[in-house]
């Protein structure tokens, strides 16, 4: 009689403690399977019913102020997952489903064989984007994956895009790279009997469970393409220009413009890399990609012909045939190099940053014109100043007995009259000059001084004096008035470019 008694309260004891350990969510009742993501920014939730073989329930939240959210079945990364995606539509007042399947680690493609009824409930609901759907076809079973409907553990992925609004009406819109995504599991076994999904306001995870979560997963190759590219083509170049054009620095633009080069190479290289994550760029025939790759080739050329002048200078110190194809050329890449990258900005769905490219582009432009043509309004002015009569110059440039203006009818020149220094002041009638014969430019020379006559009553002859050397203190005195008589270095040729 004691052996019953005992094993009865052993069977009581071993009863009261496995009962204080929780029992698993899909062992607790049967109903749709919730996730809710992080920040609440996207809520799924999902049915299988058993007495459909095709059907599928399904009910997808997204917040509003991200540009899209979607959620991913089938595996637990992106290769071969059926992608269920929600954004705006066209005019903001409504909701784009797109169906989409993943073939790698890159935006997924529109999936087109996906069939689906639109339920009650869609549209938008305070801050969020709501689809509520039944899927008839090709949601348990697609290209290249499937779902078990019976898995208590069915591996699925989540993701939202950056902060904005992307509308469209197109299921195969473009799209930016997302921002936060993560990883979950669906209890799928215990929705057999559900023939329908909801969401509430204060919707919590049931039948799922979080297994991994990524935030400001950001797209760096794009930006540090733009950065380089930018650099390249809109501080670096025009820099170069300004060493020759304001410095006259032929090293200095050499070394500025290998610089701008190797930038380029560096941004072409993660641009081509960037182009194999998204649809809209994996076949490389958007007009950014094929102006951005002709303008690369045309900066290798550049640099060639930049080299083969150089040498060619070095050798003959006299302007080469290579000096104007090769200024035009970089003209070329200045001017369609800034175009394409604001092209890049709208190609890469992110025109606000175009706006710092047009403020750098103003910036630029306006120091190098003022480098370029400023510099040299200002010497010009200078010289017409120092230059002016006040100062012992000449308006004409040159002396008045070297003026030469045009010719008469009848052979002579107008420019220079014997005697007097400019045109409009006619010789008197019947005087010859004293010089010799007209020189080759159509007039005589001036007459050779023979200093003044003798005084009356003496016999002495009065004529130029031997002029002695300045004296040490003459010498500083013209030099204190700025008379130096240093007439500058010799002139050598300049390389221009």
């Amino acid at each position: 009689m004691l052996f019953p008694k005992v094993l009865g309260r052993v069977a009581l004891a071993a009863n009261a403690a496995l009962s204080t350990y929780p029992t698993p969510v899909h062992a607790q009742e049967t109903g749709q399977s919730v996730f809710v993501s992080p920040d609440n920014l996207v809520t799924f939730a999902f049915a299988a019913p058993t007495d459909h073989n095709r059907d599928v329930y399904f009910s997808l939240r997204v917040h509003q102020s991200v540009t899209w959210g979607a959620v991913g079945l089938g595996s637990d990364d992106m290769p071969n997952s059926l992608i269920l995606m929600l954004y705006h539509d066209d005019e903001g007042t409504g909701v784009t489903f797109s169906p989409r399947i993943a073939f790698g680690n890159y935006e997924p493609e529109y999936y087109s064989h996906m069939r689906w009824e639109v339920l009650d409930g869609t549209g938008i609901q305070d801050d969020y984007l709501v689809f509520n759907a039944r899927c008839t076809d090709h949601c348990r079973t697609w290209l290249h994956g499937s779902l078990d409907v019976f898995d208590h553990d069915q591996k699925a992925i989540w993701a939202v895009g950056p902060d904005g609004s992307l509308r469209s009406d197109d299921m195969d819109a473009p799209l930016p790279m997302h921002r936060q995504f993560g990883g979950f599991e669906i209890d799928m076994g215990r929705t057999n009997k559900v023939n329908a999904t909801s969401i509430s306001a204060d919707a919590k995870n049931i039948g799922t469970e979080a297994r991994f979560h990524h935030q400001s997963h950001r797209d760096l190759k794009s930006r540090f393409h733009a950065i380089f590219m930018i650099m390249s083509v809109c501080v670096l170049l025009p820099a170069g220009i300004l060493c020759l054009r304001a410095g006259q620095m032929v090293r200095w633009h050499g070394i500025v413009q290998s610089i701008a080069l190797v930038f380029a190479i560096v941004g072409v290289s993660l641009g081509i890399v960037t182009s194999f994550l998204y649809q809209r760029s994996r076949g490389f025939n958007d007009k950014h990609q094929i102006i951005g790759l002709v303008v690369f080739g045309l900066f290798f050329g550049q640099f060639v012909l930049g080299i083969l002048h150089h040498l060619q200078f070095k050798r003959t110190n006299k302007p080469t045939k290579l000096q104007t194809p090769h200024r035009w050329t970089g003209r070329i890449i200045l001017f369609v190099g800034t175009f394409n990258a604001f092209l890049g900005f709208s190609f890469a769905l992110n025109r606000q940053e175009g706006y710092f490219l047009a403020a750098l582009v103003i910036a630029v432009c306006g120091f190098s014109l003022f480098f370029m043509f400023g510099q040299g309004f200002l010497r010009r002015r200078q010289q017409r100043h120092t230059n002016g009569p006040f100062y012992g110059g000449h308006p004409s440039g040159q002396e008045p007995w070297r003026h030469q203006g045009q010719a008469q009818p009848g052979g002579g020149n107008a420019g220079y009259q014997p005697g007097y220094g400019f045109a409009g002041h006619a010789a008197p009638a019947g005087y010859a000059p004293p010089g010799g014969p007209l020189s080759p430019g159509g007039y005589a020379a001036p007459p050779p001084y023979e200093g003044p006559p003798p005084a009356q009553g003496s016999g002495a002859s009065i004529g130029l004096s031997t002029m002695s050397p300045a004296s040490g203190r003459d010498r500083e005195r013209d030099r204190k008035d700025g008379d130096g008589g240093d007439l500058g270095p010799v002139q050598t040729p300049r390389e221009t470019l």
